[in-house]
């Protein structure tokens, strides 16, 4: 019994040991493009494993498999950084680079700009070593720009679709048909005991939604180049919320309300 449990211990011991050696510290420090530090940035394997995230001076450490070539660094706000890492690159100092809305530009204008500001990454980089923030000039990982023109080209023909079939909808409605809009509620934010209501976008899929209002169509017209529905409420039965407003105004059967579909969600009996 003894030597069965000196067996087992030494299994345990040998199991540790092989853990340990399987792994790897990586220690560093991130930065957005303002030389700002970044606390709460997450940090995941190529695989998505959770591995840590900074503290509040943007430092983090972090145990890794020794096989792992690739780290993802991820804030809400921010471009994802995906660093490859040699055997020899233990300390890891990254800038985050701010993640950039461009209206109304194409998918490859938007990666042009997106280059651009990624090639200033070295610059910021010695800059922040001038203000001792990072340890050294240069970084001892690579990055590559990532190209998202693919990604922003399939959203594109997603929203011309949504746009076509909004038209098509739009143009089917008649006088006294029935519809329902959804809305979504926020408490008291008018300061008061009612919920205000706000209307969802085109885009957003059927689902749940907590408040759906029901009337029937008066009049559609396309004024401002909109696809506009004048309606009057029938039913609030299926809206959750008690004490309902929109735009300042009580949301009660017999009201008349004007919905512009070009741009917020309807739904059709």
């Amino acid at each position: 019994m003894e030597s069965l449990r000196t067996f087992f211990t030494v299994l345990l011991l040998v199991s540790s040991i092989s853990y340990v050696f399987g792994q790897k510290t990586v220690k560093g420090r991130i930065i957005d493009e303002n030389l700002d530090e970044l606390p709460g940035v997450v940090i995941y394997s190529k695989d998505t494993v959770l591995l840590g995230e900074t503290d509040i001076d943007g430092y983090f450490e972090i145990s890794i498999p020794k096989e792992t070539t690739k780290l993802s660094f991820n804030f809400i706000g921010y471009e994802t950084a995906i660093a490859s890492i040699p055997d020899t690159c233990n300390y890891l100092e990254v800038v985050l680079l701010q993640s950039t809305t461009y209206h109304y530009k194409s998918s490859r204008k938007v990666d042009r700009l997106r280059k651009k500001e990624f090639d200033k990454l070295p610059e910021l980089h010695r800059a922040a070593k001038s203000k001792d923030l990072f340890l050294r000039e240069h970084p001892c990982y690579r990055r590559e720009f990532e190209p998202i023109k693919s990604r922003l080209d399939e959203i594109s023909k997603h929203l011309k679709a949504k746009r076509q079939e909004n038209r098509r909808r739009f143009k089917a409605l008649v006088i006294g048909d029935t519809i329902r809009i959804p809305f979504s509620g926020t408490f008291r934010s008018d300061g008061t005991d009612r919920t205000s209501l706000t209307v969802f976008s085109y885009v957003v899929g059927d689902s749940d939604f907590k408040c759906l209002i029901e009337g029937v169509v008066l009049d559609k017209n396309k004024r401002k180049n909109g696809y506009n529905i004048v309606y009057r409420i029938t039913s609030t039965n299926l809206c959750k919320y008690d004490s309902i407003i929109y735009n300042g105004r009580d949301v009660v059967p017999g009201e008349v309300l004007t919905h512009n579909m070009k741009y917020f969600k309807i739904l059709t009996k």
